[in-house]
């Protein structure tokens, strides 16, 4: 039997949405969404699935948020937290509170 894990809560994703508009205030000059492509190409590897047509053959999907699991997304979070404190020298966590 295979053991289901837990994809990210609503909770989490809030906190993603608070960490984006954070980057956004930071007149990057990037969007939310310019963010989120951003950070998940950065911070998240490619999916490596095996092809529905031989079973043998690799494909690579794009990264994605949507199918990480609770401390996949909350790893995720943190390591985004740190790059803007590294390149903004912003900590985050004092509005995340």
């Amino acid at each position: 039997m295979k053991k289901v894990k837990k994809i990210r809560s609503i909770e989490q994703n809030n906190r993603y949405r608070i960490i984006l508009n954070l980057l956004v205030a930071q007149d990057s000059g990037y969007t939310d969404d310019d963010w989120h492509e951003l950070l998940k190409n950065k911070f998240i590897k490619p999916r490596i699935v095996k092809s529905k047509l031989d079973g043998r053959k690799r494909i690579k999907r794009k990264p994605t948020t949507t199918t990480l699991t609770t401390e996949e997304f909350s790893l995720y979070n943190d390591k985004i937290i740190a790059f803007a404190k590294e390149f903004f020298g912003v900590d985050f966590n004092q509005y995340l509170n």
